[in-house]
């Protein structure tokens, strides 16, 4: 890679010469406001077809207003998605069983933060990566490239992934890492030099919330002794030139194999082979490393949540299938479902089987009733000008004396925290808003971990805002233009994400956010992505 990287940089001096002796200039295309997709079918490989609307491709649908792609058992050879213009989001709906088998570099994104949701799956190879890695020379290309799984199911053979940003709310991600061999350029013609590459490279962020991720480095190096040089490099790299990039682990499953028994090998800095990071920090998450995928015990399914699409049904005379989310795994790699009792009037059985890594039973129930009943949960709603637009009938609302809160996850026991997020508030007078650490509600606590989506917009009165130390994220324009505010303090040591203008403020002033002093660099990061404007920290 690096050696290509030379080559490239070499090319580009020669034609900048010939430029300025012939006295041409060097000038950008002009831009293009509008996605590309690039694609190669297996049935005709010498041909890669250009499609800025890909819905007459079988297993693809476009919806060119909402940037949203549909893949419904697609398969393809190779397949690129460039933002010709402007750096955009696009959202993927992942459909049943889709394949892309590429030879190098799996579904290449150029200037576009790609979201993956959907109960459908992937079987791919490379996985996705930025199209020219151009990061060292951004005078050549901004080609900015980020994932974020929700959902779906990707198998990825020979990963190698390189991308700014890889997230993982849910979902099941499985990857096996690349080997690539090396000889010609830089090495000398009659020696082979062998790399285990990372099977994601990033540069910006790893966040993983939730889900399962199982990494196999594949085989031993005792298998090329006839090499005569192996490069390895950590199964999850990070770039660490300048700043380290933000890692932020929890509520989910990390399964590592590594025949050599390199534990340490699983996240580290890709130019400094003596920079890990410790897994034993993170809280709340499962961690298994084994040095043979036989050697894998199973993980039970009782620490997991159940949530379902629906919890009472109106008799109808057939069968009803709520949708199960357990936890952040996937159905059908992780756990199976089957229903009992599911279409005559009264309580209906969900049985829920791990598979796969997991293992265990649970049982659910959902009801279905004779007539149309009111939805307690509606009944709980609370409907003010302020409340944010994540409010929702199906979740459970709650408030105190100056805030509503949505229970994100219940308490089970009294020493047992839940979580909240803030959606509204009911206090018009404050001036002075302070964002608890804990909550109390029915004799259990709750910690407040998020800020909802314009929960404080235009807000009039507020002076100063306090966040508290387990706000983990803050919620698109959740201050967005507060006229007033002058003064924000976050005493988190765990925010990630900060959304889009959460802080800016329109006309005269500014607004001077204090954070830990350890933070503030990754922060002042969070709030540039989020284009926050007349912000002093």
């Amino acid at each position: 890679m690096k050696e290509f990287k030379k080559l490239k940089l070499f090319l580009l001096m020669i034609l900048v010469t010939i430029a300025t002796l012939t006295g041409t200039q060097i000038v950008k295309a002009e831009e293009e406001d509008d996605i590309k997709f690039y694609i190669r079918k297996s049935d005709n490989f010498n041909r890669i077809a250009e499609y800025t609307d890909p819905s007459n491709v079988k297993g693809l649908s476009w919806d060119e207003e909402r940037n949203i792609l549909t893949m419904d058992n697609f398969e393809c050879t190779d397949m690129g998605i460039y933002s010709h213009g402007k750096h955009k989001d696009i959202t993927i709906i992942v459909k049943n069983n889709n394949k892309l088998t590429s030879l190098r570099y799996g579904v290449k994104i150029y200037n576009l933060d790609v979201k993956l949701i959907g109960d459908g799956s992937i079987n791919m190879t490379n996985g996705f990566t930025t199209a020219g890695n151009e990061y060292e020379d951004d005078f050549l290309v901004d080609n900015r490239g980020s994932v974020i799984i929700d959902g779906p199911y990707l198998n990825i053979y020979d990963s190698n992934m390189i991308l700014d940003d890889f997230i993982l709310k849910s979902g099941h991600v499985d990857m096996r890492c690349c080997w690539l061999e090396f000889r010609g350029f830089g090495i000398p013609n009659e020696l082979k030099e062998l790399q285990r590459a990372p099977a994601i490279q990033i540069f910006d962020k790893l966040e993983i919330s939730g889900g399962s991720i199982y990494i196999n480095t594949g085989e031993s190096l005792n298998e090329f002794d006839y090499y005569d040089a192996v490069e390895i490099y950590p199964a999850i790299s990070y770039y660490g030139y300048k700043v380290t990039p933000n890692v932020y682990i929890e509520n989910s499953t990390f399964i590592f194999v590594d025949a050599d028994g390199d534990e340490e090998g699983l996240i580290g800095n890709y130019n400094s082979r003596s920079d890990y990071i410790d897994m034993s920090k993170f809280e709340n998450i499962i961690y298994e490393y084994y040095t043979d995928e036989s050697q894998i015990k199973r993980i039970l399914i009782d620490k997991y949540d159940v949530k379902l699409s629906d919890n009472s049904f109106k008799y109808n005379g057939k069968a009803h299938t709520p949708k199960v989310k357990l936890g952040g795994l996937f159905e059908g790699v992780d756990y199976k479902v089957t229903y009992e009792n599911n279409i005559e009037v009264g309580n209906a059985k969900i049985h829920i089987k791990g598979i796969g890594f997991y293992t265990g039973e649970k049982t659910v129930e959902f009801e279905i009733i004779e007539e149309k009943i009111t939805n307690e949960a509606n009944k709980n709603t609370i409907s003010t000008d302020h409340t944010s637009d994540e409010q929702t009938s199906d979740k459970r609302i709650v408030k105190d004396k100056n805030f509503i809160y949505k229970i994100l996850k219940e308490s089970i026991t009294k020493n047992n925290y839940g979580k909240v997020e803030v959606i509204g508030f009911t206090n018009n007078k404050i001036k002075k808003l302070k964002i608890k650490n804990v909550i109390k509600y029915n004799g259990k606590k709750y910690k407040i971990t998020s800020i909802g989506k314009n929960v404080f917009k235009n807000n009039k009165k507020f002076r100063s805002v306090t966040i508290g130390k387990y706000v983990t994220k803050i919620g698109s324009k959740a201050f967005y233009n507060c006229k007033k505010l002058s003064n924000v303090v976050i005493k988190s040591n765990k925010l990630i994400k900060i959304g889009k203008k959460a802080f800016f403020k329109k006309g005269k002033g500014t607004i001077k956010i204090s954070a830990p002093n350890k933070k503030k660099k990754a922060y002042k990061k969070l709030l540039k992505y989020a284009r926050c404007k007349k912000i002093v920290m």
